[in-house]
């Protein structure tokens, strides 16, 4: 009967600590699970995080793009207006030298008429 007895205070000792055991392993996996939970937050934070720098990335990404093509734009129009100045250029050279001419020629008809007398 004493054997019995020391048997099953034993028997109780050891489910009491694994009990313990149970219990202190069941807070370290609950521990767990809530640093799961914590890191899954941060994953949802930093994903979307991450889906606004690619926006914004993208924005400026076709941003660049409109410069570049208003760049282009832009050159074109300086290419036309220097062709456009040059052109005038030329024009304005050949009045002046129509003028000269026309200048010249009224000289000649002014000394022609100074030469004629009635």
């Amino acid at each position: 009967a004493q054997e019995t007895e020391s048997a099953t205070e034993n028997i109780t000792t050891m489910v009491q600590s694994i009990q313990q055991d149970t219990a202190a392993a069941a807070a370290a996996v609950g521990q767990i699970v809530e640093v799961t939970g914590r890191f899954g937050a941060f994953q949802a934070t930093v994903a979307a995080a991450v889906e606004q720098q690619t926006a914004a990335t993208d924005e400026m990404s076709r941003d660049i793009a409109q410069s570049t093509a208003s760049s282009a734009d832009i050159a074109e129009a300086i290419a036309t207006i220097s062709s456009g100045a040059t052109s005038t250029s030329d024009g304005v050279l050949d009045i002046k030298a129509a003028t000269q001419e026309l200048s010249g020629l009224s000289n000649d008809l002014r000394v022609l008429v100074g030469q004629f007398k009635v």
